[in-house]
């Protein structure tokens, strides 16, 4: 009787892992805004709002993000937080994402934005969402 109760919670926390990988993937982020947020001239930080909606009838928790800003190939910042932002189910949230920008990366990619005429921005980097990691690619071009 111990080795059958053993198999019958061991499938129920294999089926609620695969539930709960299955909505955390489910998820959709795309960019939704940018705007400078102060800081110095040498360490400048930018605001980037990530829409993220949530198509599943489930709530979801971000519990953290770790994030690079990637713009025309040059790394111009990055992010890595924690957070405990609850996501309902069939709704919509931001999550605002303050980013230090790395002078040097910033330089280059405003050559490159001269001399392409736009600039292609990118976060690329994991979501985790109920404690599950999620890869997360957004990319816009300007």
């Amino acid at each position: 009787m111990k080795n059958s109760t053993f198999w019958i919670v061991a499938a129920g926390i294999a089926i609620f892992a695969w539930f709960k990988y299955r909505m955390a993937t489910m998820l959709e982020f795309t960019l939704g805004g940018i705007s400078f947020a102060g800081g110095t001239l040498l360490n400048p930080v930018v605001l980037i709002d990530i829409n993220i909606n949530n198509p599943t009838s489930t709530t979801a928790t971000i519990n953290a993000i770790n994030v690079q800003l990637i713009s025309n190939g040059s790394n111009i910042g990055s992010v890595n937080q924690t957070y405990e932002q609850v996501i309902s189910g069939n709704t919509q949230s931001v999550l605002q994402l303050p980013i230090n920008v790395q002078v040097v990366g910033l330089l280059a990619d405003i050559v490159q934005t001269i001399k392409m005429k736009g600039t292609v921005l990118q976060l690329i980097g994991t979501v985790t969402v109920d404690l599950i990691p999620v890869p997360i690619n957004i990319t816009y071009n300007f």
